[in-house]
């Protein structure tokens, strides 16, 4: 990043700052057109530097230091004091890369709500937004609604109540499900569009997840982690190559992968790019079944499975 410093008349008690590049569309989204940054101490800020140090006193930190000749990472105590800051300053390259592969735009299909405070894309790029950020549950997205700097990035001036969310998802139905897995194929598209033809394999897993309530379609069936619970298995598959999502099936605890494979094997296939040849799969020990190796040969393709190893008596 080029930097300028910018020269301020010290005997004033303005302390000399340093004007930095931002990104355009990133600067727009949060109201800065020009940023400072306070340069370190110098020596020469007295004033600057006292009017600091009796602010920490008052707030009077356990544990810090107000000694600046003494300041390392580890006494350092930080506030957010300022309605305008935010503690996911790296949002910024999830959402300069969902705005620069039109994921907003692509959203806008996904739900049908009109007359309410936000628009479709505003509300699932918000929800994206903050799964980003580190919430792993619909009910600490509350975590982040007061978020101020986050909020501007999106083109809110506050973010969706977990509830409001919540209540648009449990209406949602299979058109608005299959309106969001065609979401997710032309990101997969635009991300993977090349000129040449390229070869590609496929990871299949499967995963469980736990639930504590009363979900619909939670069975009791495998559960590694939480026996005897409900649970539910997720089938995925992602590229090889980049690790890049392509489909994802919810499935009751039940279920075994080999269950249906064909079905959801062709169904992946279809979403791959016209431009990508599928040469190989790769499946895990749960999937080890001679109907599944005849098919996978019938299809020419290569693939590596797991197998669970037994001692001999």
């Amino acid at each position: 990043m080029f930097i300028r410093p910018l020269t301020i008349n010290l005997w004033r008690g303005i302390m000399s700052r340093v004007k930095a590049d931002l990104l355009p569309r990133i600067a727009q989204k949060w109201g800065q057109e020009s940023c400072f940054y306070k340069a370190p101490f110098s020596g020469r800020e007295t004033r600057w530097v006292n009017a600091q140090r009796d602010l920490f006193r008052r707030m009077s930190p356990i544990g810090a230091c107000d000694n600046r000749k003494k300041l390392t990472p580890y006494n350092t105590r930080l506030y957010f004091n300022q309605k305008n800051l935010t503690g996911f300053g790296g949002m910024f390259l999830p959402l300069a890369f969902t705005e620069r592969i039109g994921l907003y735009a692509d959203l806008e299909s996904v739900l049908e709500h009109e007359g309410h405070t936000y628009s479709t894309a505003q509300l699932l790029g918000s929800t994206l937004a903050c799964i980003f950020a580190g919430a792993p549950r619909l009910y600490d997205l509350n975590s982040f609604r007061w978020d101020r700097g986050l909020a501007r990035a999106l083109g809110v001036d506050q973010l969706p109540d977990e509830g409001n969310i919540r209540k648009r998802l449990a209406a949602a139905t299979k058109g608005n499900v299959d309106a969001l897995e065609r979401v997710n194929q032309k990101g997969l598209s635009r991300c993977n569009r090349t000129e040449e033809t390229v070869e590609i394999g496929i990871d299949l897993d499967m995963t469980t997840a736990t639930v504590y309530g009363k979900q619909e379609g939670a069975q009791i069936g495998y559960n590694p982690h939480k026996r005897g619970r409900p649970c539910f298995q997720i089938l995925a598959a992602t590229l090889s190559n980049n690790g890049d999502w392509i489909k994802a099936e919810l499935r009751g605890g039940n279920t075994h992968c080999t269950t249906d494979f064909k079905s959801f094997f062709e169904s992946v296939v279809a979403l791959l790019p016209p431009n990508y040849r599928l040469t190989f799969i790769r499946i895990d020990k749960g999937f080890f079944s001679e109907d599944i190796f005849e098919s996978l040969e019938g299809k020419t393709l290569k693939y590596i499975c797991g197998c669970q190893s037994h001692r001999r008596s």
